[in-house]
């Protein structure tokens, strides 16, 4: 069963991502074994394109965030925002909240943002204002870097 699965969504995601049967391989390992993966390369080789197309096979939500050097933990998080309906605070979750989230360009963002992420990926959840969160269970971080 599931290598058929495997097969299916190896020949779906070929037909969008041609010649990189290794890097779509080495996707599909990270997501079958609820792991994550680092794919480097310079602009312009489909990474972005690979995590859009394996979410869209797969049938699962796709986030993005591009990491510059200003970006705060709680823009990838989300934070507590005052509703005046409600006359209380709610939560309004970040991008990382997703299935397949692709980290652009990880190595541009700040320590404490990092920290964020590598919280979320290697616990499956996020601390916002004190709380845990938890994050779906076949989270899945596909981080980029040129």
């Amino acid at each position: 069963m599931l290598k058929q699965v495997l097969t299916e969504a190896k020949q779906e995601i070929a037909k969008v991502i041609i010649g990189q049967e290794q890097v779509i391989d080495s996707a599909l390992i990270a997501i079958f074994t609820n792991h994550h993966a680092l794919i480097e390369g310079v602009p312009g080789v489909a990474k972005t394109l690979l995590v859009r197309t394996l979410a869209h096979v797969l049938g699962c939500d796709f986030g993005r965030i591009q990491f510059t050097p200003d970006l705060m933990p709680a823009d990838i998080t989300g934070t507590h925002v005052f509703s005046l309906q409600k006359s209380s605070f709610a939560l309004v979750k970040g991008p990382i909240f997703t299935t397949f989230l692709l980290a652009d360009e990880i190595n541009r963002a700040p320590a404490k943002t990092q920290a964020a992420l590598l919280q979320a990926m290697q616990e499956r959840v996020v601390t916002i204002d004190r709380r845990t969160h938890a994050l779906p269970g076949n989270f899945t971080v596909f981080a980029t870097q040129n």
